[in-house]
Parts: C-alpha cells; structure tokens; sequence
C-alpha cells in the first residue's frame, strides 16, 4: 500500500529512530517539530540517554508498549537493523527521512515484513520554518 505523510500525521504516536545526543543535530529539529503538532515522541538511540527531561531508550523494545508508526533518520546501513526491531515491535508504518535512509534493499525489507513505508523530509510537513514551507511547495508536500 502507498501511505503518504498525511497517514502518518493523523496518528499522533510515532517511535523515532535516529534522536540525537547533539541538542544542533537535524533529528531534534525534528523532533521539536513533532512534538509542536501535538505527537507522543518516543525517541531512541543506541546510547540510551536522558537530555533536558527526554528521555531516549536505547532500543525499540525498551519502550514497552506497541506503537504503529515510526521515523526513521539513520543512513541506510543502520536502517537494516531499525527495520528489524521496528518489525519486532509491530510497527506497520516507517516514515524514511529520505534515500540515505531508505535504499532499495530497506525498503525491501519493509515490504517482506508488511509495513507500509513513506520516504521525504519530516520537515517540509511538520515545520512552520519558510524555507522548509517553501521546500515543500515545490516538492509538492501537501499539509
């Protein structure tokens, strides 16, 4: 089946992999912008952490309750195993920042394993930025 960002937007718990530790990197940008439209984050990175009162598990597992969507902002080689564990898990639906995250053989993956998949920048859907607004008026994001 064919989910656009709207699939994943109208449910507001998502599991996201690939929160950085770097309070600059990208991901907690979009992780902000997540949260602003009134998400449940539930943020994992290999090195479990807690950062200004976020706390980020270490594994898809440890979060200890299904979640039917996630994010996904590792690069490929990575998004192998998050694929995995997000299958474990029971999610049905992956949300792939963009092709470094999601190459041929992810997205493969995903299909033999029945989740459904969308691959584009979170940020031309969720960020109220211009430039990221203007990115998604030519790409052709619809909010």
């Amino acid at each position: 089946m064919t989910v656009t960002a709207q699939d994943f937007i109208s449910d507001k718990e998502i599991v996201f992999v690939g929160f950085s530790g770097n309070e600059k990197s990208f991901s907690r940008g979009v992780y902000t912008d997540f949260v602003k439209a009134g998400f449940t984050v539930y943020p994992v990175n290999t090195r479990s952490f807690s950062d200004d009162g976020i706390k980020v598990f270490g594994s898809v597992a440890e979060i200890g309750k299904a979640v039917a969507q996630a994010y996904v902002v590792v690069n490929a080689a990575n998004a192998h195993q998050a694929v995995a564990d997000l299958a474990a898990a029971g999610v049905k639906r992956i949300w792939f920042q963009g092709s470094e995250c999601a190459d041929a053989e992810v997205l493969e993956l995903c299909e033999k394993a029945g989740i459904d998949t969308f691959v584009g920048c979170a940020k031309m859907y969720l960020s109220d930025g211009f430039i990221h607004r203007l990115h998604g008026f030519f790409a052709g994001a619809k909010r």
